[in-house]
């Protein structure tokens, strides 16, 4: 039977209405199953068609229910119902408001089995849809077996996220004994905002209080707050250590924004004593920093104001740079195409373009001297290094870069494009170097106007050409061989010639002639020196290949192979760069199993690099450095470097097994050879799913032909589901060449339907140690688990 009133539904195998006061009754029916043989035969009772009460989004089942209709108030005998992840089954449940269910003698769990694997026994439960049960004494059980009680509990019972308490973790460690850490609440009044605040207490250190605001409002801002504040006790003082971060991203206007961040620290060593981040650990600075960023649509122009603060933790320098003001016009045409004219048709002069960009920057920092002093205390003498602060210093600066590009088609295979490059910059200071008569070179400052002009150019002429080769080996029907030379000329003045009054020039006492930069140590960069009129020339290689199986074709790169050199006109000698080669592996291979499994090497990829010089070696009689010199290499190419990298992954093909395995015994063949029954169907059995994976590096420095140097490391990973609900991984990386193991881990991954169970172990390394983890798998219960921990030790670390 079945009834319906506005929102509400029911459903059982008998309903009676009792239209005077409003009431409906409802209950299954009792019904005979025989039991299956395996089971002990015979027969039994089981409920059928039991009432199921549908009101709104909630459903409630029961064996049998009393429900008034004006109120929308009942009672359920032997009820069950559903929220998000939880089951909650009382022996009655009473529903006392549209939102409200009391419930007696019964219990709350996550697994969905019939009998669960555990379960929150509870003599009172109150349940509050989409907010939480509060339930009077818990006892939590493992199947029929109580393990735990508490005499009051507070569970969530709405999803997605919400306030509620962080359940602590607690452990032990060497040097800060027992410890509970991460006690907490998170607050989330809003969906724009949300605050999590946490507490650890160690019982040889102190304590730590930790905080951190996240808020957000779409399309206009976001961002977060966090801070540390950690008190620390000795036996003769209290020491207070402190940290903020921010950050804040907001949208002023479509075309403009704003970017904030920063972080503060009370002392330099925070992040390397406190923190729990590996990286942050390492950290040898903290950064603000501050971006207005504006562009204004339609047009190619932009320009941000941006102010910045460095500090070095260890000396304490720092840099900033207030502010720096840029501007730029993006790359575009000088005689554009109208918009409905076809690119193909363009003319030479719509193919001329250029950008430009210019900024300006005011930079102060301060530098410090390192002081080392002796301290004596009374069992040792000890090497103190201290930092001394110089004055602030300050510098400005401004420079425009102009570029000027054209790309042509002068012939129908080939693409030649030019570029000119123009650069000036302002400084309000330059120097003034003399010669004093006993040879020494000093400068005099003059805070004054300066300007500094330099320009470069550049052409470039390339082509594609294709080749195809038909081997008819190993399957591959088709080679294409795609070859791309391509030759650069660029230009350069030597910006040190008297002409460009740019630099200062003396001899020393052997004649030498000594350059001295009038803009040294400047905004941006030392004046370039040296003329260079360079042709470089590069061939790149690709090979790909075609193959057809099973009726379907296969198109894929097989290596490609890169050369590159340049030759520089201008130079008095060695003018042949290093000849440089790359070579890269990556083709895509399968092959059949045994079994009805198949394996695959899925990604395979060998990287080969190399340097090699056209000239010989000889060892300089003065520093006893080798050097090169202009003399060729005795066997044409000499080789400066080498660096082979390769690795691959093999995965298995997730197959199911060809017959079900899960026979039992007395179904198994008896008569026939060893042979036949080990080979027959019911024996074979089902592949298991793994993955694995080798990298294997070698590099070669020959800089020195007497003093090789070589490094040789290789890694391995492995991971397979061993069964549906165990998984194992396993990690490790050596040193090859010092023959040793520099990282091994296992990891193994216990799926327990509604538990999970994790072990990590990592014997040696860095991060030697171990972290056990078995808990609810629930994202609701996430905090109800058991952990053992062993490694590393500190207030970061466990």
């Amino acid at each position: 039977a079945n009834v319906s009133y506005k929102t509400m539904s029911l459903t059982a195998h008998r309903i009676e209405v009792h239209w005077d006061d409003d009431m409906l009754y409802a209950e299954g029916r009792l019904d005979t199953v025989a039991l299956d043989s395996s089971e002990g035969g015979g027969d039994t009772l089981v409920w059928k068609d039991m009432p199921r009460l549908k009101d709104g989004a909630e459903v409630v089942d029961g064996r049998e229910l009393y429900y008034h209709l004006k109120t929308r108030k009942g009672r359920i005998i032997e009820g069950n119902t559903q929220y998000d992840e939880g089951f909650c089954h009382g022996a009655t449940i009473k529903k006392v408001d549209r939102n409200v269910m009391n419930i007696r003698s019964g219990y709350y769990t996550t697994c969905d089995r019939e009998n669960p694997h555990y379960y929150f026994w509870s003599r009172d439960i109150k349940l509050i849809v989409k907010d939480r049960i509060i339930a009077r004494p818990v006892v939590l059980y493992f199947g029929p077996v109580p393990v735990m009680i508490i005499p009051y509990g507070v569970f969530p019972a709405k999803g997605g996220r919400h306030s509620g308490l962080i359940i602590p973790t607690y452990g032990e460690s060497a040097s800060q004994g027992r410890f509970l850490r991460h006690l907490g609440y998170y607050w989330a009044p809003n969906d724009y905002f949300d605050v999590k605040t946490m507490l650890d207490f160690y019982e040889k250190f102190g304590i730590q209080l930790t905080s951190d605001a996240y808020y957000v409002k779409r399309y206009r801002y976001n961002g977060n707050i966090s801070g540390s504040l950690v008190n620390k006790h000795y036996s003769d003082r209290v020491e207070n250590r402190w940290r903020v971060r921010l950050s804040h991203k907001h949208t002023l206007s479509p075309s403009a924004s704003l970017n904030l961040s920063g972080e503060y620290l009370s002392d330099a060593s925070f992040m390397r004593d406190l923190d729990e981040d590996p990286v942050d650990r390492l950290k040898q600075f903290v950064k603000s920093d501050a971006t207005l960023s504006k562009r204004w649509p339609g047009t190619p122009y932009s320009g941000s104001i941006n102010v910045n603060h460095y500090e070095v933790l260890q000396t304490g320098e720092i840099t900033q740079w207030l502010p720096q003001l840029r501007f730029s016009r993006s790359k575009l045409p000088f005689f554009p195409q109208s918009e409905d004219a076809d690119p193909e048709d363009a003319r030479w002069y719509n193919r001329l373009y250029f950008s430009y960009r210019g900024e300006t920057k005011r930079k102060r920092w301060i530098k410090t001297d390192r002081i080392t002093r002796t301290e004596i205390t009374p069992t040792d003498t000890l090497l103190v290094t201290d930092y001394s602060k110089r004055p602030w210093r300050y510098k400005s600066g401004t420079r425009h870069d102009l570029s000027l590009s054209a790309s042509q088609k002068p012939f129908s295979y080939f693409s030649l494009t030019q570029s000119i490059n123009y650069s000036e910059a302002w400084f309000d200071e330059w120097l003034e170097w003399r010669q004093n008569p006993d040879l020494t070179v000093d400068s005099v400052k003059h805070d004054e106007f300066r300007a500094r002009r330099t320009f470069n150019g550049s052409i470039s002429l390339g082509t594609t050409l294709y080749g195809l080769f038909h081997p008819g080996i190993f399957g591959i029907e088709a080679l294409r061989h795609k070859l791309d030379p391509s030759l650069s000329l660029s230009y350069s003045p030597d910006f040190s010639e008297p002409r460009w009054n740019y630099y200062d020039v003396f001899r020393d006492s052997t004649g030498r002639e000594m350059y001295f930069d009038r803009f040294k140590d400047n905004l941006y960069g030392g004046t370039p020196r040296n003329e260079r009129m360079s042709l470089g020339i590069s061939i790149g290689n690709l090979f790909q290949y075609k193959r057809v199986k099973d009726d379907k074709e296969v198109r894929g790169d097989l290596f490609d192979l890169l050369l590159s050199t340049s030759h520089n006109f201008a130079a008095d000698s060695l003018k042949w760069s290093d000849l440089r080669s790359l070579l890269k592996f990556s083709p895509r291979i399968g092959s059949e199993g045994a079994g009805g499994s198949a394996v695959t090497i899925s990604g395979l990829s060998i990287n080969l690099r190399g340097a090699h010089s056209f000239y010989d070696q000889v060892v300089d009689p003065v520093s006893g450095r080798r050097i090169q010199i202009s003399d060729p290499a005795p066997e044409i190419l000499r080789l400066v470097n080498f660096d082979l990298s390769v690795s691959f992954s093999v995965r298995s093909r997730r197959a199911k097994a060809a017959r079900d395995t899960s026979v039992t015994g007395l179904n198994l063949p008896v008569r026939g050879s060893e042979e036949e029954r080990m080979t027959g169907e019911v024996w074979r059995p089902t592949p298991i799913p793994w993955d694995a994976g080798i990298s294997f590096h070698y590099s070669e420095n020959h800089n020195n032909p007497d003093n090789i140097t070589r490094n040789t490391t290789a890694g391995f990973k492995l991971s397979t589901d061993i069964t549906p609900n165990w998984s194992v991984g396993y990690t490790t990386k050596l040193d090859l060449d010092r023959k040793r193991v520099t990282l091994a881990g296992f990891n193994i991954h216990r799926d327990m339907h509604c538990w999970e169970g994790s072990l990590s172990w990592t014997p040696v390394g860095s991060g030697k140690g171990y972290y056990l983890r078995i808990g609810i798998k629930s994202a609701q219960l996430r905090d109800v688990k058991v952990e053992k921990r062993k490694g590393r030790a500190g207030i970061g670390g466990y």
